[in-house]
């Protein structure tokens, strides 16, 4: 089963690959570092309902739904985990398996969403 991360590998790996060599000397900076460069400098969106905008299409696999929700969650500065379960939940195609599995096992957070997929 192929997880989800949570940032776009592309962006997360030109940020890593842009770092100086031996610069960082703990998880604890890195993370940081990590921190600083994605969360602290988001630009926002006029407004988290448009975070409802985002349903899942017909046809389209979970992984890609997800992905097109991060790249919207991450321009919005103080989304709450159990906001970010709502919308994801509530955005996605019903009666897929998939929808069905988060029914029965009812997730608590959006990491234990996004694990599921």
């Amino acid at each position: 089963m192929q997880k989800l991360s949570y940032y776009p590998v592309s962006d997360t790996k030109r940020w890593y690959n842009m770092l100086k060599p031996r610069n960082i000397r703990s998880w604890l900076q890195l993370k940081q570092k990590f921190i600083n460069n994605f969360i602290n400098n988001r630009t926002t969106i006029a407004d988290e309902a448009q975070l409802y905008n985002i349903q899942q299409k017909k046809g389209e696999l979970v992984n890609n739904h997800f992905k097109r929700f991060n790249k919207v969650i991450n321009k919005i500065k103080n989304v709450t985990d159990d906001k970010a379960l709502d919308v994801l939940t509530t955005e996605l195609l019903i009666q897929t398996p998939f929808w069905r599995d988060v029914q029965k096992r009812e997730p608590k957070t959006h990491t234990q969403l996004v694990d599921l997929s």
